[in-house]
């Protein structure tokens, strides 16, 4: 490229890269449109699915433009080409919770409330959690929503999902743990101690998350 375009540059006074990117740009902005705009009515959970990497993909070529110095996106074909996709971003959202809570439930039911090794003093369900929650803000991050007043409801609604999946993992320690028998004469079972120090380090994670607009 750094030699083909300085050559068209010198020769033909043309900006073969801002040509070549435009025109591809054009033709994927009308296949993108043509197949949300159908999809859209339609979305189902396994639509959805299917348009997650799409959208990523889409994002990808409206930031790298954005990068160069002197572009701007919104002068693109695909731009706005976010808004159909929302409806399949609410079911994301919906298949997140639902695999949070898959996820937690296993690791609790398989946790034996015992420091992970020597130098840990939390539990093997206590990684789990803080997996799950670093999924959560993973995704606000891919997904880098550009309008601004919907980011923000976006962000309160996965920062509401946080705070649920980890009300969610502490009731289920709090279960597991009332069944643990306790060694006579303990008045806090190492069991509980364990339990505390999970509660503890998934708040510590869920309190680093950023789900707001501003943070993107």
């Amino acid at each position: 490229y750094s030699v083909y375009a300085g050559l068209f540059h010198s020769i033909l006074n043309v900006d073969v890269f801002t040509l070549t990117f435009r025109q591809l740009e054009r033709l994927v902005a009308e296949e993108a449109w043509v197949l949300t705009e159908e999809l859209s009515p339609k979305m189902t959970l396994e639509v959805a699915s299917g348009l997650f990497e799409l959208y990523l993909t889409l994002a990808d070529l409206q930031r790298f433009w954005d990068s160069i110095p002197g572009r701007d996106s919104r002068s693109l074909a695909l731009a706005g080409i976010h808004a159909p996709f929302l409806p399949a971003v609410k079911l994301w959202f919906q298949v997140l919770r639902d695999q949070a809570k898959w996820r937690l439930q296993g690791a609790v039911d398989m946790d034996t409330l015992e420091p992970v090794d020597a130098s840990s003093r939390h539990s093997s369900s206590a990684a789990t959690a803080g997996l799950c929650l670093s999924h959560i803000q993973e995704l606000w991050v891919r997904l880098a929503w550009p309008d601004p007043a919907q980011a923000q409801g976006l962000g309160t609604q996965l920062g509401q999902d946080m705070c649920e999946a980890t009300l969610f993992y502490t009731e289920l320690l709090r279960k597991k743990v009332d069944t643990q028998p306790g060694a006579a004469g303990e008045a806090v079972s190492e069991a509980l101690c364990v339990v505390l120090n999970n509660v503890e380090l998934v708040r510590k994670a869920a309190g680093q998350a950023h789900l707001c607009p501003s943070c993107l």
